[in-house]
């Protein structure tokens, strides 16, 4: 891999919260991580040189029924409803769902059902892993989600854009072939974080497990999700790794959509 790519890949916010988060075990020029990474990440410069080598604004562009502003429009609103979409996950829910996070009452009768609080609570327990789990279901749920909605998205793009030149037609072939051979790679690199994610709940849980009684009630656990509590920045994290995982997911699609025409400004 190249210098630029390495640059490119150190200065995403993604790379930055895994490495912040995992402290010295990520070192990203230097694992398979950072080459899967790396090559997903540079779609958006592939697209960009494939249109390079074209002429977009040439007299053979065929217009369709949605012009380069309508696109970027559409592009838009569909990426301010995923940030929303990210952002309705963290609110909890009445009632246990998969992709909602827990309440204090559905954690409490989680760790109850699986025997966490019955496990030995003044260190570690094979049992504590099993807390994490309403937690690693809820972000896998959300990354379920974003993968199926980003991918609507950039197959829209695909069609919107193909009607515009013969050299976006190809663009958008070019797209879909990429998104093809590394799909497999794209879900190797986001199955990593629910995985860091883990091991820090799991540390805080042991941490802050020790200065609960021995058989905690629901209020013993509220605490722990107020803001300032552990759960509540834990939660933080989790709601930025997902907006950063957004913008990974998105590069192909800003890459079409900065290959668009400018826009005709009237003289």
């Amino acid at each position: 891999m190249n210098h630029s790519a390495f640059a490119s890949l150190n200065s995403t916010r993604f790379v930055r919260l895994l490495s912040d988060m995992n402290g010295s075990d990520i070192k990203v020029p230097q694992t398979q991580f950072a080459e899967k990474f790396a090559q997903m990440l540079h779609f958006s410069s592939i697209i960009n040189l494939s249109v390079a080598l074209e002429d977009v604004s040439g007299s053979d562009c065929i217009l369709s029924g949605m012009p380069g502003p309508s696109i970027r429009n559409a592009f838009l609103s569909a990426q301010t409803d995923l940030v929303r979409f990210i952002a309705a996950g963290f609110v909890p829910a009445a009632r246990p769902a998969d992709d909602r996070l827990p309440t204090a009452e559905s954690l409490h009768a989680h760790c109850e059902l699986t025997g966490v609080f019955s496990a030995k609570y003044k260190g570690k327990s094979k049992k504590h892993p099993t807390a994490y789990e309403p937690y690693r279901k809820f972000y896998m749920a959300r990354q379920r989600g974003l993968d199926i909605r980003v991918g609507h998205l950039r197959a829209e793009i695909r069609d919107a854009i193909s009607g515009l030149s013969p050299a976006l037609r190809q663009l958008a072939r070019l797209d879909q072939a990429l998104s093809e051979s590394v799909a497999e790679a794209s879900r190797e690199i986001f199955a990593v974080v629910p995985k860091l994610l883990e091991k820090r709940f799991i540390q805080s849980f042991e941490k802050h497990r020790r200065e609960l009684p021995g058989n905690p009630e629901t209020t013993d656990l509220e605490n722990w999700m107020k803001p300032g509590g552990w759960i509540s920045t834990f939660c933080m994290e989790m709601r930025e790794l997902l907006l950063a995982e957004l913008e990974v997911r998105l590069q192909p699609v800003v890459g079409m959509i900065n290959s668009l025409p400018p826009p005709i400004t009237p003289n």
